[in-house]
This record gives structure tokens, sequence and C-alpha cells, in this order.
């Protein structure tokens, strides 16, 4: 019926809605610093239930996109601290990944999916700041969950 103009194609989905969506007491946004060592690092990863993170240059800084220096993730850290258990005692800044991608709050979630191709996350940002993580898990549940009527 859409094709023949007898309904409104609904409105794309945008990520700020399954932000705003989210359930749990996770922060929005779970950051490390870099010089910060890699034990500590994965009990905050623990501690918060997550299992990926933005690292930053100094966790003092204010997060905007250009503080972002890499990522760490469970599944990077399992593989190097299995073949390196002295990675422990380490600086996040020599066991961490490229960053997480980035999208716009105002994106549609299409956007989002596409950057799920090569990452577990995307880094959420709005005017330049870094707002919050969106990750597979989080839009899964939102879609699963009918949190968006159509």
């Amino acid at each position: 019926m859409l094709q023949y103009g007898f309904q409104e194609k609904p409105e794309a989905l945008r990520i700020e809605e399954v932000l705003a969506a989210k359930h749990g007491d996770v922060p929005p946004l779970v950051a490390i610093g870099a010089h910060q060592k890699v034990r500590p690092a994965i009990d905050r990863l623990q501690e918060h239930g997550i299992s990926q993170a933005p690292v930053v240059r100094d966790e003092s800084e204010t997060l905007d996109v250009t503080s972002i220096v890499g990522s760490i993730t469970e599944r990077g850290l399992l593989d190097r601290i299995f073949r390196d258990p002295d990675a422990l005692q380490a600086d996040v800044a020599e066991v961490m990944g490229p960053p997480l991608p980035m999208v716009e709050v105002d994106d549609p979630v299409e956007v989002a999916v596409e950057r799920f191709q090569h990452a577990p996350a995307a880094l959420v940002a709005k005017g330049g700041a870094v707002v919050g993580v969106l990750t597979r898990s989080d839009l899964l549940d939102h879609l699963a969950h009918g949190h968006r009527t159509s």
C-alpha cells in the first residue's frame, strides 16, 4: 500500500531515540584513560557490565571527538592477555584497538547498522562531543521490544 501512496512512509528511527530508550544503570559513556593499567580497566568494564569502551588521552579531558584515541573490547583484551599474561600490567595504550566508529545523534539507525558490520559498537556524537555509546545489543533490544511504533 505504501508504494501506491495509500500509506505514509514511517519516519526513520534515529539513533537519539534508541539512546533515550536504553535501560539499566550504565552511565551514558564509560571511557578508559590511555595511561590506566589494563587490570583496573578490565575491572571498570566488569563493574558496569559492558564489553567495550572508548579510550581517551586523559580521563580528565572533556569527551569531545578529538579526545578519543582508541578502544578496548573484551574480545581484544582476552586475546591479548591469553597470549601475554604480563599485558595486565601494561598501559591501556599498549593493548588498545582502533577507535570505535562515530555516528551522530540525528543519524538514522541504518548508519549505525552499517558501522556494526566492522565494530561491536559506535560512539554517538552531538555537536563535537561524545554523548554515548550505542551497541548492537542496544539496537537489537530496541527493535525487539517494540519501543517504536510503526
